[in-house]
């Protein structure tokens, strides 16, 4: 009986295959039919691999940035013309349709562009649970995947292992050897973005920003963000904005080689993401939902600081270029849950607290803290337990700077700031640190407690071997500044 059922299971397989090649294909329907097939032989190779589930996204991310994604049928077809089971081939057809077809569904984006598509799967693979249907959709994806796990327990792995990616350090006596020796590693990657994205040796020289710092003028509000939160900016006089803008003012290009910024500044896109089609991150391609401005926002600048360091963010899972689009600022508010296993909430003791490198985050906004004084809470004056309560806290006393991408100072994006003075401007994530400077008081006086509430979590980088790649994923023109000396 049960052979009788493999024969008919596989006699109908096989008139469906029939049927579906004898149909008249358009030019997409040939594209998308390429795709599938590329999809199938890229994730077939790691069956029975530890890193299915990697390659199995990374031939997502493929074929989807080449557009037209296939249909059900088509990977089912192309499945069919393996040498796999066929219960086994309709478990990864089923997981094609969780991810690229019923997941991109329930979550807006199935007629979205491929960078927001790349985005949402990259969430997934990451392990985004920041709202209801994305936990759904979560436990999902583990459930087949476990499924499919099962199924090829017994399975060689065919695939040859990966070489070791070369490891390159950053050349002596040069800024980016300075700040890796020197500096945490998130901070070191923030201070690298920072120079590759204003193409200048001289950016991470500027004092950070602080009430003092007029706005720079060129940049124009020119409408809202399709999720209604954002708005859009546009560079609307260059020259203005070349002349007012803090980083760039004062301009030297560092080598002829060096992308001519002055022709097209990057600033704060809502919405923007990196490119990361060619596996780099690259700024001077547009990518993402926001305008045609070249740009990232705060999530894209954290993902590519944490990625151009050589770190994971999440455990034994490789980083690569496509992960960062997946980040969000909600993500970190509770990042072990959401898949960033390799950051955790940090904890206020009377010996410990907040450091730089660590990230501070609300729904919508992340910075990174880059220094820290000697009392970055503000609160060494308080001398009793008793004293330490809501209405003795100010932002004011903050003693620390941060590396955020963001709005401030007339829309520039990438940008060091003197907390005390950009927070009085933001909304939620003063109140949130304002709580988190009770709970470190508290610590002060033995009750210790999290740097956790209902509006910021601050969490920081485990720094452990399974959380650390062997290499620092690229930037483009990042050449540019890569020999620009210590100082």
């Amino acid at each position: 009986m049960t052979k009788q059922k493999t024969f008919s299971t596989r006699s109908k397989r096989a008139r469906i295959a029939a049927f579906l090649s004898l149909l008249p294909l358009t030019a997409c329907g040939n594209f998308s039919g390429q795709n599938a097939k590329t999809l199938v032989e890229d994730s077939s190779q790691s069956i029975g691999c530890s890193s299915f589930e990697s390659d199995f996204y990374d031939s997502l991310y493929k074929i989807t940035e080449n557009g037209n994604l296939p249909t059900e049928q088509q990977v089912q077809q192309a499945f069919a013309g393996k040498n796999l089971s066929p219960q086994l081939a309709d478990e990864l057809t089923a997981l094609y349709r969780l991810l690229a077809i019923d997941g991109l569904r329930k979550l807006g984006q199935e007629n979205a562009e491929p960078s927001e598509q790349i985005a949402t799967l990259a969430a997934m693979e990451i392990g985004d649970q920041t709202s209801p249907e994305k936990e759904e959709l979560q436990s999902q994806i583990q459930a087949q995947l476990a499924k499919i796990k099962q199924m090829t327990a017994q399975s060689a792995c065919m695939k040859a292992p990966a070489a070791d990616p070369e490891v390159s350090a950053p050349k002596a006596g040069t800024l980016f050897a300075q700040w890796k020796a020197s500096q945490p590693r998130v901070v070191y990657g923030a201070l690298k973005t920072l120079n590759t994205a204003y193409q200048s040796c001289d950016a991470s020289q500027v004092p950070a920003l602080d009430k003092s710092t007029r706005d720079a003028v060129g940049i124009s509000v020119v409408g809202r963000h399709p999720d209604g939160i954002g708005n859009k900016r546009l560079i609307t006089n260059a020259s203005d904005l070349m002349k007012s803008h803090p980083y760039l003012k004062n301009y030297r290009k560092p080598a002829s080689s060096c992308y001519d910024i002055t022709k097209n500044m990057p600033i704060y896109d809502y919405g923007g993401r990196p490119s990361t089609s060619t596996g780099t991150l690259n700024f001077w391609k547009n990518s993402g939902s926001g305008t045609e401005a070249l740009g990232t926002d705060c999530s894209g600048y954290v993902g590519m600081s944490i990625a151009t360091s050589g770190l994971r963010v999440k455990k034994g899972t490789t980083m690569k270029a496509a992960t960062v689009s997946g980040i969000t600022s909600s993500m970190f508010t509770d990042p072990q849950k959401n898949g960033l296993t390799c950051f955790d909430t940090i904890a206020l003791t009377a010996t410990a607290g907040m450091k730089p490198g660590d990230l501070i985050a609300k729904r919508g906004h992340i910075v990174i803290v880059e220094s820290v004084g000697r009392d970055p809470f503000g609160i060494a004056d308080i001398k009793t337990v008793s004293e330490c309560k809501l209405s003795n806290m100010s932002v004011s006393r903050f003693d620390f700077t941060i590396l955020q991408d963001s709005p401030e100072k007339g829309g520039i994006g990438i940008q060091r700031s003197k907390a005390a003075d950009y927070l009085p401007n933001e909304a939620v994530m003063p109140d949130g640190l304002l709580e988190a400077a009770v709970t470190a008081c508290k610590a002060k006086f033995g009750v210790s407690g999290t740097a956790k509430n209902s509006k910021i979590t601050i969490s920081r980088h485990s720094g452990s071997s399974d959380c650390t790649n062997a290499t620092e994923i690229k930037m483009d023109n990042e050449a540019c500044v890569a020999s620009c000396p210590s100082i």
